[in-house]
């Protein structure tokens, strides 16, 4: 049952994204979550049996694990990042999977925090493939750590860094009321090694599944949007009541 509620939000998020996408030029959209190359994909795809071949490949079981869909169907979220992201990033040597995916990052409040009321989730896709045996999660994680560290390090100084922003999630997840960091992968895709139109696919493939992942979880994109995933898909299926 959890599986195929689960199926249900996620197909009626991607064809609410896709009709709202073609009622529209790219310029009005929020650009910062639907990139032109994506843009341009879906506009090509939009007839019904590009959508089921798209459908069939994010619903795939070996790229949307069982148990991934089984806890995003739930009609309880109260636990849900928790169970959905299983690796601690404190543990990085113990390597993060090889893999092209999107992904959750989660960080967990302490019982006594004194700022922060409520847990951080962060969720993006990880497909770079600069190095031949650290590419995808396992480079990404690598790079999170890093930029987390620094924050932190900024934070405890009360310093600015120098010609650079630290990303805003980055600072909320090195806020010393943040007790652990937590992640997960969420949708694995196979890396389509032929010409370059296949790799096109593979990208806009994985970015429309990020988009998807942001509206389901009903994730902001910035502190400036905190209603754009009601204006964008999430409206389509929030009538189901899930209980954070």
């Amino acid at each position: 049952m959890n599986i195929l509620r689960h199926d249900r939000w996620y197909t009626e998020i991607m064809h609410t994204l896709f009709d709202y996408i073609l009622e529209h030029t790219h310029k009005p959209l929020d650009t910062r979550s639907v990139g032109k190359p994506l843009f341009r994909w879906i506009s090509a795809n939009f007839y019904t049996a590009a959508r089921q071949g798209i459908r069939r490949i994010l619903l795939h079981p070996h790229v949307r694990l069982y148990r991934i869909r089984a806890e995003l169907g739930r009609m309880d979220w109260q636990s849900l990042h928790s169970r959905v992201t299983t690796n601690s990033m404190d543990l990085m040597n113990k390597e993060s999977p090889n893999v092209f995916s999107t992904y959750l990052l989660h960080g967990q409040c302490r019982p006594d925090s004194s700022e922060l009321q409520k847990n951080m989730a962060y969720n993006d896709k990880a497909h770079a493939m600069r190095k031949l045996n650290d590419v995808g999660v396992r480079m990404r994680m690598r790079n999170h750590r890093d930029e987390i560290c620094k924050a932190r390090k900024y934070l405890e100084t009360d310093t600015v860094p120098p010609k650079k922003k630290v990303m805003w999630a980055y600072e909320r997840l090195a806020h010393m009321d943040i007790d652990k960091i937590d992640y997960g992968a969420l949708s694995v895709l196979p890396f389509f090694a032929g010409n370059d139109l296949e790799v096109i696919h593979f990208h806009c493939l994985l970015a429309l599944a990020e988009t998807i992942e942001i509206f389901y979880l009903e994730i902001q994109i910035g502190r400036g949007s905190p209603q754009f995933s009601v204006w964008w898909g999430c409206r389509s299926w929030s009538e189901s009541q899930a209980i954070w």
